[in-house]
């Protein structure tokens, strides 16, 4: 169930499964780039069909810059870079193009994942300078 009461969406269990093994397999939480790249890996069945098997989570790696990805329709390929630039791999990533070419949900869930991405990265900012 989603924190609203309310059953969750395909995508959310998508993600909810990838984030428990992901934590499971490397004995801790997620960090807050890892967390982003698996809501934006998740976000369409077809782009999670086609990482899974990409994903090593007992090594904490995941393949997303294999080549492939021309076997992806373009707001797979959109999502896929939005999570390689969160994962911290170096991706160009075209705004205009998410915004243009993704449809609601998807845009949704970029938009989201970007939002608990700041919050986390200013948490970790105050965390550091109440330790200073």
């Amino acid at each position: 169930m989603a924190e609203t009461g309310t059953p969750e969406t395909p995508q959310e269990s998508r993600y909810a499964a990838a984030l428990r093994t992901w934590e499971a397999t490397q004995g801790r939480q997620a960090d807050r780039h890892e967390r982003a790249m698996l809501r934006l890996v998740t976000a369409d069945a077809g782009l999670w069909s086609w990482i899974k098997p990409r994903m090593d989570a007992a090594k904490g790696r995941v393949d997303l810059d294999d080549g492939a990805d021309a076997q992806l329709n373009r707001g797979q390929r959109l999502l896929l870079a939005a999570a390689r630039g969160l994962y911290g791999q170096n991706s160009p990533v075209n705004l205009a193009a998410l915004a243009d070419d993704l449809d609601d949900q998807r845009f949704t869930t970029v938009l989201t994942t970007l939002r608990a991405y700041r919050q986390d990265a200013q948490s970790e900012q105050a965390t550091h300078m109440d330790g200073d």
